[in-house]
């Protein structure tokens, strides 16, 4: 998507400059990459990054990331650096900018990143999560850091406004979703077409609550005639709870799925099911289901409590409680059947839209190359009073 951005940047301003696609040998064989990239590979250079030496932890991969900073950004190779996954980096960065001329790139290189755990502005974030990523955020040597989540965003308006400078809350950067007739993605996908569908899609484990999803609907009091759709890479955990339930109205379709794929799993479902429990950050499957006008269920918590009342997306539960996730499902797919999008809806669509992403993600670079800003480059919405839609 930030290639897109770039691109589409590039051919209607004529600007001219070439662009570097940087990272591991891994990543460039991976089917993510043949899939999401393989066709542009003609738009840009590759640059083979060393990747992370050790173990396979969380330090040593923040150290891989520094090498490859003093490398390749320190080196002024580049003069306009996006980060799409900044996390970690920003606070080694910040640390050791002490240093002087460790991590400080040549005044002519400017760099952003994206922010994407903003655990920092929620209410139960303890003192030292918070301290750390202030001082990340204040101090490491980048130009501008983009947050996904309204939350830390709105939590720095108010604590430490002057931070605000460099920092911009950007639409969370998904591929556009379409809105499809739910027989034809049924179809697409060899599904029932005589059913009603609740489903989660993407990845399919624990951390996403699909454990949790999977225990409330074999007890919840549903019609026979509704089923539970599963699409996405399953981990092996959730295999083994599928196959101890033995229960035939789970579908399960355990695999990598293609953006249509994607598109079509959304479109086959009644309700979206997104019982993500204590999640941190905005929630890519809730903005597929937006702009694919499906209605949510939602974790009564985070970003989803924030989000899904607000622009009418649908509804919350304590997904932590067996009984009541049950009663919320089956009390939503009647809610679900008759849902139709609002005016607020459509507006938080609008504000995740590509052409809406492809303005904040270029507005720096516009700056730098003096070209006026996009005119269709919106703010998050004003948000609603949030009513009491917990199930």
């Amino acid at each position: 998507m930030l290639l897109d951005a770039l691109l589409d940047l590039k051919s209607t301003h004529d600007v001219i400059y070439s662009i570097t696609l940087a990272t591991t040998q891994v990543g460039f064989s991976s089917t993510e990459f043949q899939e999401q990239l393989g066709d542009a590979s003609d738009h840009f250079e590759k640059l083979i990054l060393k990747g992370r030496i050790g173990a396979e932890t969380t330090l040593n991969a923040a150290w891989a990331k520094v090498s490859d900073w003093r490398q390749h950004v320190c080196q002024g190779e580049f003069d306009h650096v996006y980060i799409p996954y900044g996390d970690g980096l920003v606070q080694m960065l910040a640390a050791l900018r002490f240093i002087p001329g460790y991590v400080t790139p040549p005044a002519n290189v400017c760099v952003e990143t994206i922010l994407m755990r903003g655990s920092f502005g929620y209410e139960n974030a303890r003192s030292r999560t918070r301290k750390v990523a202030l001082f990340g955020i204040r101090y490491a040597p980048i130009e501008r850091l983009h947050l996904i989540d309204p939350l830390p965003y709105e939590y720095l308006q108010i604590k430490s406004p002057s931070l605000l400078r460099k920092v911009n809350l950007l639409p969370d950067p998904i591929t556009a979703t379409q809105v499809l007739d739910k027989g034809q993605a049924r179809r697409a996908l060899l599904l029932s077409e005589g059913n009603n569908w609740i489903g989660c899609i993407g990845m399919i484990d624990h951390r996403k609550g699909a454990d949790k999803l999977v225990n409330a609907f074999v007890s919840a009091e549903l019609p026979s005639n509704v089923r539970l759709l599963l699409a996405g890479k399953h981990s092996s955990d959730l295999l083994h709870l599928i196959s101890q339930k033995n229960d035939p109205r789970i579908v399960s379709i355990d695999r990598y799925l293609t953006e249509l794929e994607l598109n079509q799993a959304l479109g086959a479902l009644d309700l979206v099911a997104t019982p993500y429990p204590d999640f941190i950050g905005s929630a890519s499957i809730v903005l597929r289901a937006a702009a694919g006008e499906r209605f949510c269920l939602g974790a009564n918590s985070g970003w989803m409590k924030r989000v899904i009342p607000a622009f009418h997306l649908g509804v919350l539960c304590d997904v932590n409680n067996q009984k009541t996730f049950s009663t919320a499902l089956a009390a939503a797919l009647p809610k679900a059947l008759q849902y139709k999008p609002t005016t607020h809806s459509r507006e938080f669509v609008q504000y995740g839209s590509l052409t809406n992403v492809y303005a904040h993600w270029t507005d720096l670079l516009r700056q730098r190359s003096g070209i006026e800003p996009h005119e269709q480059r919106l703010a998050w919405p004003k948000q609603l009073p949030v009513e009491n839609t917990v199930a």
